[in-house]
């Protein structure tokens, strides 16, 4: 494995369970509205990590509801199953300087959604073909 690749599964999906465990705790219901609306769904999401506006990793999370079950690393692919638009295939691009700054960022084990409202602003969302 390569060090994006643990940076992802290593790093990323822990911090991300405990991200919405603070969630959990501090704002129920929007978690609760969150995992009712997945509940029962199997869905992809996409990640593509870049180094230097270069691809250096590719990433698909299989989620079960909200949780993610499994990360195929080297795999592009996504699927979410949207009830008005169909399926839709979106994949976030995020460079990995961005990505290690996230995950040390202790804002979103205080203020998650202050901590979003600056991290989100260097993704790109994107869908595949």
């Amino acid at each position: 494995m390569s060090d994006v690749d643990v940076l992802v599964k290593e790093k990323l999906v822990p911090f991300r369970q405990k991200v919405i465990e603070v969630l959990k705790e501090k704002h129920p219901y929007v978690i609760g509205i969150a995992e009712s609306a997945m509940a029962g769904r199997k869905n992809k999401v996409g990640l593509l990590i870049t180094e230097n506006g270069k691809a250096a990793g590719e990433y698909t999370f299989l989620l079960d509801g909200i949780n993610v079950e499994q990360v195929e690393i080297g795999v592009l692919d996504a699927q979410v199953k949207h009830p008005l638009l169909g399926e839709i295939k979106p994949y976030g691009v995020l460079e990995k300087t961005d990505l290690e700054a996230m995950l040390t960022d202790d804002l979103f084990f205080t203020d998650t959604f202050a901590a979003l409202k600056k991290a989100l602003p260097k993704m790109t969302l994107k869908f595949l073909a």
